[in-house]
């Protein structure tokens, strides 16, 4: 009897396998962020630009805080 455990080989991944494998998840990742993207049409419900960040007003209504 031999005290050597029985292992099975397993050889790296071919680098085409990798390079597909890698292309494949770029493939997905690209669909879904494709997928999630919202269109807006400016005028439209969905268009916030009078919404805008205005940093005086920002600044009169935090610094208050901030000082005390």
């Amino acid at each position: 009897m031999s005290a050597k455990a029985a292992t099975a080989s397993t050889r790296p991944a071919s680098p085409a396998l990798r390079r597909a494998l890698a292309g494949a998840a770029v493939v997905v990742l690209l669909g879904a962020m494709a997928l999630d993207t919202k269109v807006v049409r400016i005028g439209s419900a969905g268009d916030v630009r009078s919404a805008v960040f205005s940093a005086a007003d920002y600044g009169k209504s935090e610094f208050p805080k901030v000082q005390a």
